[in-house]
């Protein structure tokens, strides 16, 4: 699907501004989305708050939503591979955008060993120097209606990529000057398919940008005295370049990915050498390792959201998505 957006855009037809149908795969791009489309069209989440963008399988719901969508606009397949045969066999007549090849942003490519399996000590955290991510994070200014029955859907089940991610970092929702730069992205995206609206959507898509931006320097004076952290995973580095943090360690580089005892001794060492203050987990089930690691110390253990499960559905859903965020990291001294 990579590099496919502008081919895809250029082929559809322009459509009804009210009657745009846009589909998404997960909650924090709808949101976006939703804010420059306003009352002209309707927006979809595939993903529901709480499903884990990597292994998630599609509901026949699912599938008849991306039979008619107009146009689709995704992250990519970064975060969702199992996402990209069900776009080339249902969304066929849709137009399809893919954030992570949109310009305007810098993409952070993970380090080469980030997707082995985290098994031994060899992928301590210095496999992983978040150095690194900064150097590569430059930013730049700116229900059956198809007649798809389970075993259809479950055709498209995320079993089979559920861990092929590819080299792109793709969590740049989680930094508020890229969502800039996406929402600027999806404007021109809506602009495409909806001629008659171009313009209204390409102002919205501006305004959101901008305010954006200001949501970035509003954030950022909490978050100048943050303690060591452990991280569930590498899935915040935008979000740490951003706001100038650094964590001292990670449970697992990829996603998901169970970590190995030999890793979970090391990170154990850190903090019993005093040097974490906090350990961090995603909402939802608390896993194992927190307890592995937090037993018997001191350890402020708080849970981040970063896709919005707990956060209202509502017009501003994507600032308080980030505001949170910040806020839980703020928690940490």
């Amino acid at each position: 699907m990579k590099n496919t957006a502008i081919i895809l855009t250029m082929m559809a037809g322009p459509v009804a501004a009210q009657d745009l149908q846009v589909v998404t795969d997960i909650a924090p791009v709808r949101a976006l989305i939703a804010e420059i489309l306003a009352d002209d069209g309707q927006v979809e989440a595939l993903l529901p708050p709480g499903a884990s963008p990597h292994d998630y399988a599609m509901r026949p719901s699912d599938a008849a939503g991306l039979a008619s969508a107009d146009i689709v606009i995704w992250v990519g397949e970064g975060l969702t591979p199992w996402l990209a045969r069900p776009i080339e066999s249902l969304a066929k007549e849709a137009s399809v955008v893919a954030l992570l090849d949109a310009p305007g942003w810098a993409p952070r490519v993970y380090a080469e060993d980030a997707h082995d399996d985290h098994d031994d000590a060899e992928h301590g955290d210095d496999a992983h120097d978040h150095n690194d991510h900064k150097d590569a994070h430059d930013h730049e200014d700116h229900d059956e209606a198809h007649d798809h029955d389970d075993h259809g859907a479950e055709e498209h089940s995320g079993d089979e990529h559920a861990h092929d991610h590819g080299p792109i970092d793709p969590h740049g929702w989680m930094d508020p000057d890229i969502a800039a730069a996406w929402s600027l992205a999806i404007g021109e995206a809506l602009a495409s398919v909806s001629p008659d609206n171009a313009d209204v959507f390409r102002a919205r898509a501006d305004v959101q940008a901008n305010e954006l931006r200001a949501l970035t320097a509003a954030i950022a004076p909490q978050l100048t005295d943050v303690g060591p952290y452990l991280l569930p995973h590498d899935g915040y580095a935008y979000f740490e370049a951003r706001f100038g943090l650094d964590h001292a360690g990670m449970v697992s580089n990829v996603d998901d990915e169970a970590p190995g005892p030999a890793h979970l001794a090391e990170l154990r060492e850190l903090v019993t050498a005093g040097e974490v203050s906090c350990l961090f987990y995603e909402t939802g089930p608390v896993p194992g390792w927190v307890e592995t690691l937090s037993d018997g110390y001191d350890l402020e253990v708080i849970a981040l959201d970063p896709l919005g499960a707990n956060v209202a559905d509502d017009a501003g859903f994507y600032p308080a998505l980030i505001t949170g965020l910040a806020d839980r990291f703020a928690q940490c001294k």
